[in-house]
């Protein structure tokens, strides 16, 4: 293309002038990561949205004309990119989510039945979750966990393994 365009004929001279000038300019590349992202914000802009199926239309698009504080935050870090603005350009491009939700700690959020029960199964006592595991587990894992209880494993399971245990604390079948 390069060659065609300044051999062709039917090209006018004045393009051509015009693709010499900004051909001999110098430019600052700009890292992919922000054209991915300014993209990306540019799509959502005229209504596209992420879903687990592709990219599809369906969300409200921007239409003031104008472009969003967000796109124009990007478009102003891919020119001048610094340490400073790369971190902004990341909390841009994933906000802060809070760390409850992160740990899948809802009960800041949840109804005031859901949040009673939680209390009530932190302070039970369980057998297979402790109050001490709270912190550190799922709230929905330490609700469904709560609930298990220890069973004995069918007479026809004991017979085809062959086996007796010593005591019944398992979760059988699971």
């Amino acid at each position: 293309q390069r060659i065609h365009f300044e051999a062709c004929e039917y090209i006018p001279s004045e393009f051509k002038t015009k693709y010499r000038e900004l051909v001999s300019r110098s430019y600052r590349k700009i890292h992919l990561k922000y054209i991915k992202v300014y993209f990306a914000e540019a799509a959502c802009e005229i209504g596209m949205m992420q879903t687990p199926n592709g990219l599809f239309f369906g969300a409200p698009p921007n239409t003031s004309g104008k472009p969003s504080e967000k796109l124009l935050a990007i478009m102003k870090i891919a020119e001048n990119p610094t340490a400073s603005e790369h971190k902004q350009l990341r909390e841009l491009i994933f906000p802060k989510v809070d760390d409850r939700l992160v740990n899948s700690k809802f009960s800041h959020i949840a109804s005031l039945n859901t949040r009673q029960v939680l209390a009530k199964c932190r302070q039970e006592r369980a057998v297979f979750v402790y109050p001490s595991d709270f912190p550190i587990i799922s709230d929905f894992r330490f609700v469904l966990f709560h609930q298990f209880l220890p069973c004995r494993p069918p007479k026809s399971a004991l017979s085809r393994r062959r086996t007796k245990p010593d005591k019944w604390d398992t979760l059988s079948g699971l």
